[in-house]
């Protein structure tokens, strides 16, 4: 029997069963409250309490100790799917880090991930891969230490459920939204075609069970559906699935729903391809359940935690090693020393090569010489210095009202806009648009994008404004080197 254990915030969850052919059979579900404000997105914050709290937790359920699985949650976590090279686990691992760039490596990351999909024609693999902190690690190794528990495995939350998704009849070919509820984190994600394609974590403030909540966690389906949009995906999103929501939850969301988009199909979390329990709300505990399912070592965090620590050992190691020879060199260092003072004998016979060149008339020309270097250098510093003003100058694009008729042209009297900024030395122009369908508004990007005065187009997510009846974006545009020319 496996233990899987899952934290995030206070509600902590243990599931404990076993998987066999694919499927995960669930004997036990239990869950307690950790003191308030001892974790808090996945940070443990008061670690002597939380282990006190832990310790009475695994003793009053009769918690397995050795072989425990932990399935950590938190929006400090990076997760991504890219193709990859159909390469072996450590290549594949090494080549990963690659997928994550401007992360700082000062305190050491560990990564893991599982394969989605393989293209042997092409020869590429899509992979899901997940990066921790090092630190983040350490201390769940010391929390669990502390009370005598043995942990093997360690897992993003979100790498295993979308892990299990991919193996779920109901998720096949489908597109859709699953949303898992957390006390007050709600996490979403995006299945296109049956396959991850996006995911958000989300805190919410309104009262469960209240209208306010269901508008909170209808807005964030909204969001998604806009990403879906912009993204041009080639199916529609059709359902909407909530897991670890209560009857009251479900209620208002669906009444929510009905307001954004009355062809939503929706409803709670229910599979029995998959996993097997005796607990009818199993939704409520997908997170460990989901961890429950065996992955390849690749996926095990914990197991790249531990080699990248035996790495660490070895260059230890090494040092050890390289001791002696780091010795022997300081005795080369004398025996150089003896040659020196040979040297510094046979260089006497220099001295008088030295006052000559050190006579007054040799140092005057050389003086001249060199005050006379030093100018023309100055004056090649001063010549490419304008050069490259000049030419920096040129290469900035003009602002004029060329720019604004063309941004004009392509509102076709159906979107109203306003120019925010223009950053003369980026060529960045900031413009706020705004029209009653937000497809309007895409149709009004790609005009843009078809003209030749824009390198690129960047935007943020799509608002609703109540007062102005209007959906507005933000729009960055960044204008070609011949713009306004």
């Amino acid at each position: 029997m496996q233990t899987c254990v899952y934290m995030s915030n206070r509600k902590i969850q243990a599931a404990v069963g076993n998987a066999k052919k694919g499927s995960i059979s669930v004997k036990r579900l239990y869950e307690t409250l950790a003191p308030e404000g001892c974790i808090i997105n996945g940070v443990i914050t008061a670690e002597e309490e939380l282990a006190a709290h832990l310790k009475e937790f695994w003793k009053e359920n009769h918690l397995a100790v050795n072989n425990v699985c932990l399935v950590l949650h938190s929006s400090q976590f990076m997760s991504k799917t890219f193709q990859v090279p159909a390469m072996n686990v450590k290549k594949t691992l090494e080549y990963i880090p690659r997928e994550f760039p401007g992360v700082s490596e000062a305190g050491g990351s560990v990564y893991g991930y599982y394969e989605i999909d393989t293209d042997k024609k092409k020869g590429m693999r899509e992979v899901f891969a997940t990066r921790m902190e090092r630190e983040f690690l350490d201390s769940y190794t010391r929390l669990f230490a502390s009370i005598g528990v043995k942990v093997t495995c360690v897992r993003a939350a979100l790498g295993s459920v979308v892990s299990v998704l991919h193996r779920m009849a109901y998720f096949k070919d489908r597109t859709c939204i699953l949303q898992i509820q957390d006390e007050d984190n709600l996490t979403s994600i995006l299945m296109h075609q049956g396959k991850y394609c996006y995911s958000s974590m989300n805190r919410t403030f309104s009262e469960h069970g209240t209208p306010s909540y269901g508008v909170e966690v209808a807005r964030n389906i909204s969001g998604i559906l806009q990403f879906a949009s912009a993204q041009k995906l080639e199916n529609a999103v059709t359902d909407v699935t909530w897991a670890g929501f209560s009857e009251g939850d479900i209620q208002v969301c669906s009444e929510s729903l009905l307001q954004i988009d009355n062809t939503l199909r929706a409803g709670s979390f229910m599979d029995d391809s998959i996993i097997r329990s005796k607990e009818e709300d199993f939704g409520s505990y997908l997170f460990p359940i989901c961890g429950l399912i065996p992955l390849e070592d690749a996926g095990n965090l914990f197991i790249q935690y531990k080699k990248t620590s035996e790495r660490s050992l070895k260059r230890k190691s090494l040092m050890k090693q390289i001791t002696p020879v780091i010795l022997l060199l300081l005795v080369m260092l004398v025996i150089t020393g003896f040659f020196g003072v040979h040297y510094w004998l046979t260089s006497r016979k220099l001295e008088e090569v030295r006052s000559y060149n050190e006579s007054p008339e040799v140092l005057e020309q050389s003086a001249r010489y060199d005050e006379v270097e030093a100018q023309m250098q100055w004056e090649q510093m001063q010549k490419a210095a304008l050069t490259k003003a000049a030419r920096n100058i040129e290469s900035y694009p003009y602002f004029n009202s060329s720019i604004t008729d063309v941004i004009e042209s392509c509102t076709m009297g159906e979107v109203t806009f306003s120019i925010k900024s223009f950053d003369a030395q980026t060529g960045v122009i900031s413009v706020d648009t705004a029209a009653p369908d937000v497809e309007i508004i895409n149709q009004f990007i790609d005009r843009l994008e078809e003209k030749d005065i824009f390198e690129r187009l960047d935007y943020t997510g799509y608002t609703w404004s109540d007062e102005s009846g209007m959906w507005t974006i933000n729009l960055v545009c960044y204008l070609s080197e011949m713009a306004g020319k």
